[in-house]
């Protein structure tokens, strides 16, 4: 549709602990840099949240502080650590459909 606009809302959310069950479990997650956020955005022609991806990477808001130890990591570290306690709660409870 030509000359259509859309409003954009963008929350920026950090990600403390990932369940393996969650209210939207029929819906995928995947945990990634805004990097890689911002390339898939770039390849799959959505400028709009390309755009609102790249202000919230300028405004270091992709970068996460630690209140415990006051340290600030990137995603991609925070990724890591996602990762590894998904692996720890995958062998803690078995079940045949995971979605990360």
């Amino acid at each position: 549709i030509p000359n259509t606009h859309v409003k954009l809302s963008l929350f920026v959310l950090y990600v403390t602990e990932a369940l393996n069950e969650w209210p939207e479990s029929g819906r995928s997650r995947k945990v990634v840099s805004i990097d890689e956020a911002i390339a898939t955005m770039e390849s799959q022609d959505r400028p709009e949240f390309r755009a609102a991806l790249m202000e919230v990477k300028q405004m270091g808001l992709h970068n996460v502080t630690s209140e415990q130890e006051g340290t600030v990591q990137s995603i991609g570290e925070a990724k890591e650590e996602m990762e590894m306690s998904m692996t720890d709660l995958e062998a803690e409870s078995p079940s045949e459909d995971k979605k990360i």
